[in-house]
This record gives C-alpha cells, structure tokens and sequence, in this order.
C-alpha cells in the first residue's frame, strides 16, 4: 500500500480510504472505514504522508534518512517508499545492513498492520552521510527535533458564526468525560469546545469569553482544557535529565494534533501503542525535553510519572 500511495504521490483522502478498505476485504464498511482512518494517521505520524485534513488531501512524503534519540547504531528511513527505493534498498543489503522491523503490538487486533519500519545500521555521521547518497534519499540530522524547535502553540482560528440551533444537534465537549454531550436546544452558550454536523462534514469551534473561533477537533480539546487537566505524561526508561528517554503518554479522548504526533512518532519510527485498559495512547523513546515542548505547545503542564520498577515487573 505504502508503494503504491508513494508511486500515485498524492490524492483525494476520501479515495485513499476506499482503497484502503478494498485492499483490506473487510465486510463491515463501518469497521472499515475506521481502521482506514487509524492507518492514515498513523502514516502522517511517522512522516510517510502529509495530510489536509479540510480540504481532503493527500501528498507523499519525501524519503529521508534521520537520527532517532539515543542512536542505537541505527537511523530511521521515513516518507514515501517508492519502488526505485525499495529495489535501492535490496542492493544496498550488505553494505548497510537495512532492518525491517514492525513494532508488536502497535495497532488494535483487527487494525491493518502498518508498512515496516526501515533502519539503516551506521558507525558515522560519514556512513549516513554515504547511504542517503547511495540511497537517493536527504540526510536529515535528528527531524524530530528540527520540528520541534519549530514547533508553534496552538491557538484558535478565525473568527466564526455560533452554531445553530435550528441546524443538526449540537455537542460540547466534555472535560470530564472527555467526549462530546449532546447541547440542551434552551442551554447557554459557555466557554468550550463544540460541534455541529454540516452537509455531512463535523465542524468545531472554540466559544471564548463571548466570542466564536474556528478549530479542528485535536486544537480544540486542548484550548478547551485547562493546563492542570493531566492530559499528557511522560514516565522515564530509567535515568534522570533532559537526555533521558521515556514513553510520552495522553489520554485516548485527547488526540494529538499531527505535528505533535509526528514529533513523537519520528523518536522511534513506530506508531503509538493504544492501550483500551488504561485509555492512553503511548509514544516510546521520547527524550524528556522533547516532551515538554509538546506538552507546552498545547498549553498543558507536563506531568512527570516515576520510572518503573524492573524487579516489579512492567504493569
């Protein structure tokens, strides 16, 4: 599928999903359709496509070849895959030990598998420098943290009409619940985050101190919340500074925007583990401050979790 999206380069969102759901055979268009939405995202996560979610588009991403924290002997080959990369890659077998991994784990029992994750053994900055070359691909030190030094606060958008009443049902946006109650048809307009179904498409908007704003659904759970609402966690691997690596955690209800999900995607070249029992997503090897930038470009306090015990066991 990553092949074949990489060789079309671009498109309409609407028919990636249906050809998605054809290639997976599933009966169930619903069941579907929502697996489709999960795999779409996790590509935008790990930088394979770039999305615009309003106007329903797609494009590939550009192959690169990038760093991941803590190096390990191993970079992180993201973007699109297209098939003269690939037949690069199968040549390039024993000069520069390309690994294909796929993450356990990962997506939901019933979920699509994503495509693997491919990296490329080096001993020096020379030997990336040399394989992206080889490979046709750009070198890019360590793009998780280019992006996240470029990384802006959220914030709402324009200005925008308030729902109506007389239109489709009206939600708001439950900080306790963290889903969307449906809105008394006599109740008062309060501080929130709400939607309302237009010509078949969700439209959300932020109400604040009187006035309307334009958003999406992840910017305006955020601005919705209060920055002392945990949201995001970070709990470390083991150690203690700003170089140490843990596992960036938020609630389920709580989706990340896509440029905070790649960030975090683009530390280990894997999706997010969805856990049903604890209601959290899961980012692994996140260096501590690269948590902090993102909790803080969504206005959220960082809550920092204690190191698991390894005589206890992983719970």
């Amino acid at each position: 599928m990553l092949c074949w999206m990489s060789e079309l380069a671009g498109g309409r969102l609407r028919a990636l999903r249906d050809r998605i759901c054809w290639f997976m055979d599933e009966e169930s268009v619903h069941q579907a359709r929502s697996i489709a939405g999960r795999w779409i995202r996790d590509a935008v996560t790990l930088g394979r496509i770039n999305v615009d979610w309003r106007s329903d588009t797609w494009v590939i991403a550009e192959p690169v070849l990038t760093t991941i924290p803590g190096g390990y002997g191993y970079a992180l080959l993201t973007g699109g895959r297209p098939h003269s990369l690939v037949e690069k890659l199968a040549r390039a077998d024993d000069e520069y030990d390309p690994v294909l991994s796929r993450a356990p784990g990962i997506a939901n029992q019933d979920d699509l598998p994503a495509p693997t994750a491919v990296f490329i053994g080096y001993s020096s900055a020379d030997d990336l420098q040399a394989a992206a070359k080889t490979l046709g691909v750009r070198f890019i030190p360590g793009s998780y943290r280019q992006l996240a030094d470029n990384l802006q606060m959220i914030g709402v958008g324009e200005r925008a009409a308030c729902p109506s009443r007389q239109g489709a049902p009206i939600g708001l946006w439950s900080r306790v619940d963290k889903r969307f109650t449906a809105l008394e048809s006599s109740g008062a307009w309060i501080d929130g985050l709400y939607r309302q179904e237009i010509n078949g498409t969700q439209h959300y908007s932020v109400h604040r101190n009187g006035e309307w704003y334009r958003t999406e659904r992840a910017e305006g759970v955020y601005l919705a919340a209060r920055p002392s609402d945990d949201l995001v966690r970070w709990r470390p691997e083991s150690g203690r500074g700003l170089s140490a690596l843990g596992s960036f955690m938020v609630d389920n209800g709580a989706s990340l925007p896509d440029a905070q999900r790649r960030i975090l995607g683009l530390c280990s070249g894997f999706g997010p583990r969805i856990s049903r029992q604890t209601q959290s997503t899961t980012y692994v090897n996140v260096p501590r401050d690269i948590a902090e930038t993102v909790a803080a470009s969504l206005r959220q306090q960082l809550t920092i979790l204690p190191a698991r015990d390894p005589k206890k066991g992983k719970k």
